[in-house]
């Protein structure tokens, strides 16, 4: 279906592998046009788009997700590790950003933050990169007056040994760490 020979597929598998991606749970393989030195191929992996890159002798140029290349002429250039989240990370650091957010709310018995029981990351985003997470998303509370105002907040931890510590955190604009 990807438009790649068995030997460039077997080549990508074979990458794949090199980098830590389980072809059992890849999914969405198809190919893409356009690429002058060769063909090229995408697939999902763990919520993540990734581009294979093909030679014209059908080995594997290069694997990226994003502007991050993760494989490059014969050898892992970056660890899948330090840039792709969990979702049981994902939920620790949203209990966290919510609990820190709280904390500054003027009303914070009065928080909501989006996503619910089905799409429970809906409107947050996250990134990783080693050890560092950032964490962005909003809330709607109450203000001083009462009134329900809506407040962007962008977190950055460093989580070692399950802690995550704050080392920035940023509402509405402000700088607050």
């Amino acid at each position: 279906n990807a438009g790649i020979s068995l030997n460039a597929f077997e080549n990508m598998l074979a990458a794949c592998d090199a980098i830590g991606i389980e072809y059992e749970k890849i999914s969405n393989l198809e190919g893409v046009d356009n690429w002058v030195n060769g063909k090229r191929c995408s697939f999902d992996f763990s919520g993540y788009n990734f581009l294979v890159y093909f030679n014209q002798d059908e080995t594997v140029n290069s694997i990226n997700s994003g502007t991050i290349k993760f494989y490059e002429n014969g050898q892992k250039v970056e660890d899948l590790k330090n840039y792709l989240i969990t979702t049981e990370e994902k939920s620790q650091l949203k209990i966290w950003a919510e609990d820190h957010i709280k904390k500054i709310l003027k009303s914070p018995s009065s928080a909501e933050f989006p996503g619910s029981f089905f799409t429970p990351f809906e409107d947050w985003s996250f990134a990783k990169n080693g050890s560092n997470y950032t964490v962005s998303s909003y809330v709607d509370s109450q203000n001083g007056f009462g009134a329900i105002i809506r407040s962007q907040f962008t977190i950055v931890y460093e989580w070692k040994d399950g802690i995550g510590k704050v080392t920035s955190l940023i509402f509405d604009g402000e700088r607050i760490i």
